[in-house]
Parts: structure tokens; C-alpha cells; sequence
């Protein structure tokens, strides 16, 4: 789902795409940042146990299931209440080459004057806000294991 062949045709070089390919490509983009930072706590987290409280394969394999599905669960979980404005993926307009959840025409909501297609923009502060949690909740948890390992 990376280049510019999602995004809406004739937007940006080598476009090729339509408003459901440009919603696939936001989507993709928008949960798989999410999983990379929670998986990365994960690992952070295994990383812990293994050195800091001897953790074998064995211990390993006991939890695995919970450490390796939770990110993605715990990422999906957190997003339910951005879903059912998936029809909000828009291209953003020159600073990036994919689609993103961000309103229509682009810059419309720094552009004074200019009306956006969306009634509700509060959308965007609801979704900009449920990311700033997961970066929060990630780095704590990185955070928290690593003064437990040095400490």
C-alpha cells in the first residue's frame, strides 16, 4: 500500500487510484504506524524479560500468543471510534504522497475562507487525540521498561 498509485488519479505523479483506493491506503497507513510503536513496546517488553528476569523460550511460548496479538488487537480496539468516518481519507495535498484521515478540498481547514466538504471537523481533533494516547500509552511502556531493566 505505499506509493502514490492509491492516491485519487491525476493528484500527483503516477496516480492511479480512486476515492475507495485512496480510504484502503489511508486506512493501511493510519493502523500500521499505530502497530509499528505498540509492537515496539512489545519488544521492548520481551526484550525486558528475557535479560532483566531470565525469561527462557519456554516462558516465551507461554505468553506469546498475548505479547505477539495484543498490539494489533489493542491498535484496532482503540480506532473503533475513527472507523465510521472512513470515508474522511483524503488526499492531503503536496506534503505527502498517500492518503490520509484530513479534510477536503486539502488545507481547507487552515485556509480561511475556504469551506471544507466535511460538517464535522471535530473528527480530526477526536482522531488526532486518540493518537497522542497511543504514542503516550507506547512510550510509557517503553519507558517503564527500560528504568525497570537499569534500575
Amino acid at each position: 500500500v505505499i506509493g502514490t498509485w492509491f492516491v485519487p488519479k491525476g493528484t500527483l505523479f503516477w496516480s492511479a487510484g480512486t476515492e475507495i483506493t485512496c480510504d484502503i491506503q489511508g486506512w493501511s497507513v493510519s493502523l500500521a504506524d499505530y502497530c509499528v510503536l505498540v509492537y515496539n513496546a512489545a519488544m521492548a517488553i520481551v526484550f525486558l524479560l528475557f535479560v532483566r528476569y531470565s525469561w527462557n523460550e519456554e516462558d516465551f511460548r507461554k505468553w506469546s500468543f498475548f505479547i505477539l496479538c495484543s498490539p494489533p488487537l489493542l491498535v484496532t480496539l482503540l480506532n473503533i471510534p475513527s472507523f465510521r468516518y472512513y470515508k474522511y481519507m483524503n488526499y492531503n495535498g503536496g506534503t505527502t504522497w498517500f492518503c490520509t484521515f484530513t479534510p477536503s478540498p486539502p488545507r481547507c481547514s487552515l485556509t480561511p475562507g475556504m469551506e471544507c466538504n466535511e460538517d464535522n471537523l471535530d473528527i480530526y481533533d477526536d482522531y488526532f487525540w486518540i493518537g497522542l494516547c497511543l504514542y503516550f500509552l507506547v512510550c510509557s511502556i517503553i519507558i517503564y521498561a527500560c528504568v525497570r531493566l537499569f534500575l
